[in-house]
């Protein structure tokens, strides 16, 4: 029985944590408290999958029952350090934070602690405090060894307390409670929106425009993906033409070093894009043509 009451703490106390870390509202102080030692949960992929199936999940289930979970928890951990001995002493560390819960929630509905009353939380609060005891008794015929003294109870039992003390404030809301699944759904709207607005995107390093044979002034290439978009259009309408676009680095010409083109066509007309492997530096284009042409540089930043 003893091992059946520390473990069903300790997973109960994982599973009511979890549904605070997958679905609930980014103004909980634990996710500060995780920015601190560099863990941003709340962009992380599980929360973002988690979030997508809130509507479907009752609100009992969301705002109530990680509640009642911690407490289940923590009465479980404590009659596991008290050996399962209830009296005086033992008993008003079992039971010191639910009544502290209990009476809380009846705090927020007279307006003496700030939060929103919710008959389902007392609910569970009592549904986590009373059935450890319902297990206990009915597993009271059990022999039960005598594994600490009573100081060592006290003090194991003063650390659970401050370690459920804790979890408690960590899962207070900056602001104040609310069971409003669309705060938590915009929220994950916003954090998509930050993360799209952070992707790289196509930026116009240079654009250049002309007609038949032309160099270009120099300019930049940080080293990114890059490529060229160009349109083109032959004179004389006689169903070909020419076009060729160089990059030639700073500096260099390709009449007496030579070149291969970046793009090259013999259509009369042509409006395309052509990705180019350039190095940081600076370049200038090299246009040659036999008609009106626009080239652009472009850079994923």
């Amino acid at each position: 029985m003893k091992n059946r009451f520390f473990w069903g703490s300790i997973i109960s106390l994982i599973f009511g944590t979890a549904i605070y870390l997958l679905l609930r509202t980014s103004s909980l102080k634990v996710f500060g408290w995780l920015e601190i030692v560099n863990i941003n949960f709340l962009n992380s992929d599980i929360r973002k999958f988690s979030i997508d199936y809130l509507e479907i999940l009752p609100n009992w289930f969301l705002y109530s029952l990680p509640d009642g979970l911690w407490i289940f928890s923590y009465v479980c951990l404590m009659m596991y350090i008290w050996n399962f001995k209830i009296n005086a002493h033992s008993f008003f560390w079992i039971s010191i934070i639910p009544f502290i819960a209990i009476f809380s929630e009846f705090g927020q509905a007279i307006y003496l602690i700030s939060g929103t009353f919710d008959f389902c939380d007392i609910l569970f609060y009592i549904l986590g405090f009373n059935i450890p005891f319902l297990l206990l008794f009915n597993n009271k015929h059990d022999k039960l060894l005598k594994i600490m003294s009573k100081n060592l109870k006290t003090i194991a039992s003063i650390g659970a307390f401050a370690f459920f003390a804790f979890i408690a404030f960590g899962s207070s809301d900056d602001k104040e409670k609310t069971s409003n699944k669309e705060q938590i759904t915009t929220e994950n709207a916003t954090e998509s929106t930050n993360t799209i607005s952070n992707e790289k995107k196509w930026t116009t390093v240079y654009s250049f425009s002309g007609n038949g044979l032309k160099k270009s002034p120099t300019f930049e290439l940080t080293g990114n993906e890059a490529r060229i978009k160009y349109s083109y259009k032959a004179d004389g309408n006689v169903g070909m033409g020419m076009f060729a676009v160089y990059v030639v680095d700073e500096g260099e010409d390709i009449m007496k070093t030579g070149g291969f083109p970046e793009v090259m066509t013999q259509a009369e007309n042509e409006e395309s894009e052509s990705t180019i492997q350039k190095s940081e530096g600076k370049y200038y284009l090299n246009i040659n043509a036999s008609g009106s042409w626009t080239v652009s540089i472009e850079e994923l930043q």
